[in-house]
C-alpha cells in the first residue's frame, strides 16, 4: 500500500513538471540582499488585460505534414523572423517575420548536427545555440549548417555569456551546487546555491536564463521564490515574491525523504515561478499556483508597468490551449504563442485590440500556432 502510494505521488510529480516546465527546491538567501520584494497576496488585484495592451498583430505560423509541431512549444526571436522549439520531440524550425517556413536547425539523432533532446535554445547574433542535455553544445548558422559541436557537461539548462557558460543542475545532480557557471578559459568552475535538500528532483522544460537590462543573466529556481541575478560572474538575489498562503512550507524541504516531501507539497498550497523576462520599462513573470484539495492548478501572470504589478489569469493549468500561452518580454512587445483554438478564446480579453482581426475570424481549428505581438501602453 505504501509503495503504491509512493508511486502515485511520483506519477503526479511527473505530470507536474510536464504541465509546468519547472520544479524547485528551497532557496536559503538573505532578505537584505534582495533588490525587491512584491507581497504577491496584498499587492494583487486583477484589472482587465486589455487595459495594458495598445494592439496585438497576429502572425501565423505555416505548417504542413512534415512540420507538425506539438502540445508544448517554446518561441525564440530570430534578428529576422523566429524560431519554434519543440522540445519533446526535438524539432526546431525557423520562420519569416511573417510565419513562414524556411528550414529546420538539426533534428533528432546521435550523428553530426544532431541532438536527443532539446534542452534550451539560444541566439547569438546570427548563430543558434542548441543545448542537448547533458552531452554537447551545437552551434547552427542561421540556414541550419552545423559550425560547431562541442562535448560538454551541461545541467538541465544552459546559457552561455561572454566568458563561459552557465548550466542549471537543480537538485539531485550531485552537483553540490544548483547552478556552475564553466569558465571559457582554463575550464574553471564555480558553483553557486548550495543543495541542501532531499526532495524529488526533476528535468523540466520550461526556460529558466533570461537576459537582465543591464547585461547580465537572471534565472528562476526550482522551488524558490527568488529570482536570481548572474552577473560579474557572482549570483546574487533580484526578484522575490512573497506567496502568502502559496508558500511552501518549511516542513517539505526538512522531511528528509524525497516522496515524503512530494506529500506534504500535494497537501497544500503551493507556487510556483515557472518563468520571468524584463525589458527597460516591464517585468514579466510566470507562476503556477495550486489550491489545496483541488485537481487543478492555474497560471497567473505579473506584469509591471514601473509603477505596479498588474495580475491576471488566462485559463486553468491543463488547458494546454491557453496555460502558459504568454512567453517573454522584448522591447516593450509581450509575445505570446497561442494555438488557433486558444486565440480564438481570447477575442473578449483582447476587446478588439487586434489589428489585423480578418485573420482570427478566417481561422480554422487545425491544430497550428499563431504568434502574436502584444504592444504595452
Amino acid at each position: 500500500m505504501v509503495l503504491k502510494k509512493r508511486i502515485v505521488l511520483l506519477l503526479g510529480m511527473s505530470f507536474l513538471s510536464l504541465l509546468l516546465g519547472g520544479c524547485r527546491e528551497r532557496t536559503h538567501h538573505n532578505s537584505k540582499m534582495l533588490a525587491s520584494t512584491v507581497n504577491f497576496i496584498e499587492e494583487r488585484s486583477y484589472e482587465p488585460f486589455a487595459d495594458a495592451i495598445t494592439s496585438v498583430e497576429l502572425i501565423p505560423v505555416e505548417t504542413d505534414n512534415q512540420h507538425l509541431l506539438g502540445d508544448n512549444v517554446y518561441l525564440y526571436l530570430l534578428p529576422e523572423g523566429f524560431l519554434l522549439a519543440d522540445k519533446q520531440n526535438a524539432k526546431l524550425n525557423r520562420y519569416s517575420k511573417d510565419g513562414k517556413f524556411l528550414n529546420a536547425i538539426g533534428r533528432r539523432g546521435n550523428g553530426p548536427g544532431e541532438y536527443i533532446r532539446i534542452g534550451d535554445v539560444q541566439v547569438l547574433e546570427d548563430h543558434i545555440h542548441v543545448y542537448d542535455d547533458p552531452k554537447q553544445e551545437l552551434v547552427f548558422s542561421i540556414d541550419g549548417k552545423l559550425l560547431e559541436n562541442y562535448k560538454k557537461d551541461l545541467g538541465f539548462h544552459s546559457y552561455r555569456t561572454s566568458s563561459g557558460i552557465l548550466s542549471y543542475y537543480g537538485y539531485g545532480a550531485k552537483k553540490g551546487y544548483r547552478v556552475i557557471y564553466q569558465r571559457e578559459k582554463g575550464d574553471k568552475e564555480s558553483g553557486f546555491l548550495e543543495s541542501d535538500s532531499n526532495v524529488l528532483a526533476l528535468t523540466l522544460d520550461n526556460d529558466v536564463f533570461a537576459p537582465s537590462v543591464d547585461g547580465g543573466v537572471v534565472f528562476v529556481d526550482s522551488y524558490s521564490p527568488t529570482i536570481y541575478k548572474f552577473y560579474n560572474e557572482e549570483v546574487a538575489p533580484y526578484l522575490s515574491f512573497n506567496l502568502g498562503r502559496y508558500s511552501i512550507k518549511d516542513s517539505f524541504y526538512t522531511a528528509g525523504d524525497a516522496f515524503r516531501a512530494a506529500e506534504i507539497l500535494f497537501a497544500s498550497n503551493y507556487g510556483i515561478i515557472i518563468g520571468y523576462s524584463e525589458s527597460k520599462e516591464y517585468k514579466f513573470v510566470q507562476l503556477m499556483l495550486k489550491n489545496q484539495g483541488e485537481d487543478r492548478g492555474r497560471i497567473e501572470y505579473g506584469l509591471y508597468n514601473g509603477n505596479k504589478w498588474l495580475w491576471f489569469s488566462l485559463s486553468d493549468l491543463v488547458d494546454v490551449s491557453m496555460a502558459g500561452s504568454l512567453r517573454f518580454l522584448h522591447d516593450g512587445i509581450l509575445y505570446g504563442l497561442f494555438t488557433i483554438e486558444g486565440l480564438n478564446n481570447m477575442e473578449d480579453l483582447f476587446q478588439g485590440k487586434i489589428i489585423n482581426n480578418e485573420f482570427n475570424s478566417k481561422a480554422e481549428d487545425d491544430g497550428g500556432y499563431v504568434l502574436a505581438k502584444i504592444r504595452l501602453k
